[in-house]
């Protein structure tokens, strides 16, 4: 879903969207491990830090409203809202 949402990766302007879009129907932790996930290969993003950001979202962080509207958008068109239909959407992405 989200390879195909963004195909070029999730790049520093859908970092914070992607995040927000996903806290908004999954757990913290459940957040933090997708997101996890998705830079599984990044040293410079570790498990610890996913989960600090998942709270930063949670408390300030606002990205700017048109980037969230096309992450939201991008999602919705690769099966965002049947996903979020699945019992276990917290699993790895597809």
């Amino acid at each position: 879903m989200v390879a195909c949402a963004l195909p070029d990766g999730v790049g520093d302007e859908h970092y914070w969207p992607l995040m927000i879009l996903l806290s908004e129907e999954m757990s913290i932790r459940q957040t933090a491990a997708f997101m996890g996930y998705l830079y599984r290969d990044d040293e410079q993003y570790p498990s610890g830090r996913m989960y600090n950001d998942v709270l930063k979202v949670l408390s300030h962080i606002r990205p700017n409203p048109s980037n969230l509207h096309d992450v939201r958008t991008r999602l919705l068109a690769c099966g965002y809202a049947e996903w979020l239909e699945k019992e276990d959407y917290g699993g790895p992405p597809d």
